[in-house]
């Protein structure tokens, strides 16, 4: 919350963008020494996003008092309210610069002088009395009363909202969105604000509606927070929730009794807002989106595996021996994983580290090349989709690229209607594809397409909903290799070896010392949180880089399990920031307390700009006029406007989920018993695979020990593997469903 509101009139208006509505104004406070620290003027800078700010406009403003480096003392204001004035040399002042069209300084004063503070009253009940001032025809007027209205719809619009506590950068989001139809959009069904607008969620939608004096027993608040927990337990990984879990979370987010939740759930079945699966024990709850996700990705399979491919197994034995005889060294293993691959229209290859995923991708492109086979290379992360291009010689694209998504449409290019030319498709990274991009590619694959998913199916699953790569392994339903030979470059590594051992349950190699430059992995043992903070920041901005000649923003990643405390991101970046980029000049916008050079991810996909959840860049740029900042991202720079840098956070340290598909230089992570909910061996295990040539934990045995044994991650409610076996026989599905297929 701001630590201080304040009143006053603004004076001048140093800057202001249109674009951005970022301003820096001077305002001339009522009670001049009661705010700041100097409390010795009645002017003072007030910056901030004002959509659209007046000289000698009135307004009240809630924020806090900051000390820039070249500006001196600022009040940064977060939001504010726009007062009329109150006293006729105000009202003058106020007409005067221009809010209202066709109202210049000359006019302004004859409004006054025959109307004086009744002015605003007049344009409101009595405008027709404007035409006894000098100037003022009927065309005139009406143009004048146009403009008020509009302005004055505009300024309530943003009053309303804000009035509700909502932020001026979110408010004026709700007046984009809406028009003038915001408020009695929103006042009619203010939990459509969760799902159609970025940046709220059902908590400041609720506290809305009750404001605005919703019963918080309405049909539309059970059905919302229904609703809402299903979408959380999305955003936690689930397709669907048990009935039971799902009702309870709902009376305890809604603090409601059993029956009014019980009939807001059953107005939304009624209404199909939701699938209930009544006939399994735990009666799974879905939201129709997910539902159809599961039922069409395992149809798609299932049809895909009807249709011949490009190769017969006839021919696939003769083949491999071609690619040993041009020197293309495989194992038992690999060749059967080959085999596997080209004879099966859909298939699975898994393994950890140094087991030689990479060589079957390469001997695959190499098959499918000399057989004249179009293929695409695709991985679900940018740095995934590099490191497979870099490994094989030929393009890769993440699937967003590959699918080609249309913003402006909101649906890929590339569909059932529109498929991929290709003869085969490589999935690599296939651990973090969620349910809906797998429907997504499913719908874009031709009948006779290969179909390859490579992946880790120990590390942690996708952010997004869904388990697709575990599911489609345990219903036994895709046939699959399991590659679990480490090879002589893997032998060499600390890194893999204790990533397989880690992976058994066993205790990693630990018994060097860090100034052993031979070995690429060591546990710093830190009990005290306040102590493996600065034992982070050490290594980060001094031991590492000297030690190792890399740079420590762009070749050192630190990775944490959680967002809070003092080894979390939000902490972590706080000290990295100051202590890699202490000079950076600060950008003084937006709600991150972002500077130039600073290190940032983009957290959300944003596909007008193609930058996903995930991608990580530098800072390089502020405009001189504050209207945006420009991040460069590995191959190029993208420009990111006050409204947008929410998409953004700093990536000194980022959390284990959001490195999956990476692969670092050299990995920093922490592991305390803060964070016993996330201690888990596949979160140990993901994390310390995303290191390459240097890997340092650091922490508390005791943590170390727990993520190790605790092989139980925490359940993710799926059914793909059930759908799957459901759909095993062919007729349940085949003649209805054979027609929608795309041919190849």
């Amino acid at each position: 919350m701001p630590d201080n509101s304040l009143t006053g009139t603004i004076g001048r208006i140093v800057y202001h963008s249109n674009d951005t509505h970022y301003s820096v104004l001077i305002v001339e406070i009522e009670g001049s020494t009661a705010f700041g620290s100097s409390g010795s003027s009645s002017s003072i800078t007030v910056v901030g996003n004002f959509p659209d700010p007046r000289e000698g406009e009135r307004i009240e403003v809630q924020g806090r008092w900051t000390d820039h480096p070249r500006y001196g003392e600022q009040f940064r204001g977060e939001s504010f309210r726009i007062l009329l004035p109150t006293t006729e040399e105000g009202v003058r002042r106020f007409l005067g610069y221009g809010p209202i069209p066709g109202i210049g300084p000359k006019l302004a004063d004859r409004i006054v002088d025959a109307f004086g503070e009744n002015t605003f009253e007049i344009l409101d009940q009595e405008p027709d009395r404007l035409l006894g001032v000098s100037g003022i025809g009927k065309r005139k007027l009406e143009g004048i009363v146009e403009n008020w209205c509009n302005t004055q719809q505009y300024r309530a619009t943003m009053t309303y909202f804000q009035g509700f506590g909502i932020p001026s950068r979110i408010a004026q989001k709700l007046h984009d969105e809406y028009g003038d139809e915001a408020i009695p959009l929103i006042r009619k069904n203010p939990y459509r604000l969760v799902n159609e607008v970025f940046g709220i969620g059902f908590k400041t939608a609720d506290r809305i509606a009750i404001k605005m004096g919703m019963p918080k027993e309405s049909p539309e608040r059970g059905m919302a927070g229904i609703h809402h927990c299903l979408y959380r337990g999305t955003s936690q990984g689930h397709t669907y929730l048990p009935r039971e879990e799902l009702l309870g979370f709902a009376c305890e987010l809604l603090d409601a009794d059993r029956s009014t939740v019980e009939k807001a759930f059953d107005s939304l079945l009624l209404q199909e807002k939701l699938i209930l699966i009544s006939d399994e024990i735990d009666q799974p709850v879905y939201i129709p989106l997910y539902y159809r996700a599961e039922q069409e990705v395992a149809k798609k399979l299932r049809l895909l595996q009807t249709v011949p491919g490009p190769f017969s197994s006839t021919n696939v034995p003769q083949r491999i021996a071609d690619h040993l005889a041009q020197g293309l060294l495989l194992t038992s293993n690999q060749r059967e994983a080959i085999r596997t691959a080209i004879v099966s229209k859909v298939s699975i290859i898994t393994g950890g580290p140094g087991v030689g995923k990479t060589t079957i991708i390469q001997g695959l492109v190499s098959l499918f090349e000399d057989n004249g086979i179009i293929f695409n290379l695709t991985a679900p992360t940018g740095r995934a989709a590099k490191r497979l291009s870099q490994a094989t010689g030929y393009p890769a694209s993440t699937l967003h690229r590959l699918l080609r998504y249309l913003p402006q449409e909101g649906r890929f290019e590339h569909d059932q209607d529109n498929p991929l030319e290709a003869g085969a498709v490589i999935v690599d990274e296939a651990s973090m594809v969620d349910i809906r991009l797998m429907q997504s590619l499913s719908r874009a694959l031709q009948g006779s397409t290969l179909l390859i998913l490579v992946g880790d199916v120990d590390q942690l699953p996708s952010v997004g909903a869904g388990n697709v790569l575990s599911d489609l392994l345990e219903s036994q339903q895709i046939p699959s290799v399991r590659l679990d030979e480490v090879f002589r470059q893997g032998q060499s590594s600390r890194i893999v070896e204790n990533a397989h051992r880690i992976n058994r349950g066993e205790w990693p190699l630990t018994n060097v010392e860090l100034d052993d430059t031979s070995c690429d992995f060591f546990f710093v043992q830190k009990e005290d949180p306040t102590q493996a903070a600065q034992a982070v920041l050490e290594l980060v901005a001094n031991r590492i880089p000297l030690r190792y000649g890399i740079d420590s923003v762009s070749d050192i990643q630190v990775i944490t399990p959680m967002h809070r405390g003092e080894v979390g991101t939000q902490k972590l970046n706080e000290l990295l920031q100051e202590r890699l980029n202490p000079d950076g000049l600060p950008i003084p916008f937006g709600s991150v307390p972002f500077r130039i050079g600073d290190k940032v991810m983009q957290i959300k996909n944003d596909y007008d700009k193609e930058v996903f959840n995930g991608d990580t860049g530098r800072i390089v740029h502020c405009h001189e006029d504050h209207s945006a900042i420009e991040v460069s991202f590995e191959d190029r720079i993208v420009e990111y406007p006050l409204h947008h840098m929410d998409q953004l956070r700093h990536a000194y340290a980022i959390s284990v989920h959001k490195s999956q598909g990476s692969e670092y230089p050299a990995l920093v992570m922490t592991l305390l018993p803060q964070h016993h909910l996330l201690l888990q061996r596949n979160l140990l295990y993901t994390g310390i695979t995303r290191g390459k040539d240097l890997v340092i934990l650091v922490g508390s045995r005791k943590a170390l020990d727990r993520a190790i044994r605790n092989d139980r991650p925490s359940r993710r409610y799926s059914r793909l593997a059930q759908v799957l076996r459901d759909h095993a026989t062919p007729s349940l599905w085949q003649i209805d469903d054979m027609q929608d297929m795309p041919k190849s």
